[in-house]
């Protein structure tokens, strides 16, 4: 059995909600992820078609509704949940802070609002600094995931780096390093909807957060 492409499943999503001629024109600016089957784009890959196949409907045929969006996404991704997209960057100088803030704000931009784009790079930064202040290197995971009616961003980053002793009591807010690195962590958590540390002396430091978002 022939799996239909991307393509098909567009046409057929927009089958009675554009004219014919609005759809040929739509079908011919599909980037090129189109021509894969349908069910194997990741998460990033399904909502930049998404939005621009919406933006081609608008100038040729319309708009799309709400329902007509989920339809579309549901097509494309063939019922399931689309895979999540990874990006992985090694820190191990101030200019691969800069590369991680610019990875972040780029995956963000078509999931979350400017605001939380802007503390989403913020907190990627700050843990890509942390890293390279205190561990000299590691590296800094962006992991975009699909949930029920919304999307997840998870920043995890990992070191080798000497550690750190009480958690607990870095977060309490009653501790600073010379470094400030007390309070580089906890204004860190409040970017995000939740932040997690694994660390202790000797075996380094594992950092996780995350930020949710509703997916139109």
């Amino acid at each position: 059995m022939t799996v239909p492409s991307v393509r098909d499943a567009v046409s057929r999503a927009l089958g009675g909600v554009v004219p014919t001629r609005a759809m040929a024109s739509i079908l011919a600016t599909l980037p090129p992820t189109a021509s894969q089957s349908v069910g194997t784009l990741d998460v990033v890959a399904t909502q930049e078609l998404v939005k621009q196949v919406s933006a081609g409907v608008k100038t040729f045929g319309g708009a799309l509704t709400l329902v007509a969006t989920r339809e579309l996404r549901r097509a494309i991704c063939n019922g399931f949940t689309p895979a999540p997209h990874e990006a992985r960057v090694s820190v191990s100088s101030d200019m691969d802070v800069l590369v991680v803030q610019t990875r972040c704000q780029t995956l963000c931009r078509n999931f979350f609002g400017a605001t939380d784009c802007v503390r989403l790079a913020t907190a990627a930064s700050e843990l890509a600094r942390n890293i390279y202040l205190y561990a000299k290197r590691g590296e800094l995971t962006l992991t975009l995931t699909e949930e029920f009616s919304g999307v997840c961003l998870t920043l995890v980053a990992r070191d080798q780096g000497p550690g750190i002793a009480n958690v607990a009591h870095v977060l309490s807010g009653n501790y600073v390093s010379k470094t400030g690195l007390g309070r580089g962590l906890i204004g860190t958590r409040a970017l995000l909807d939740g932040l997690e540390i694994d660390s202790a002396p000797g075996r380094g430091t594992i950092v996780k957060g995350w930020k949710r978002a509703r997916l139109a």
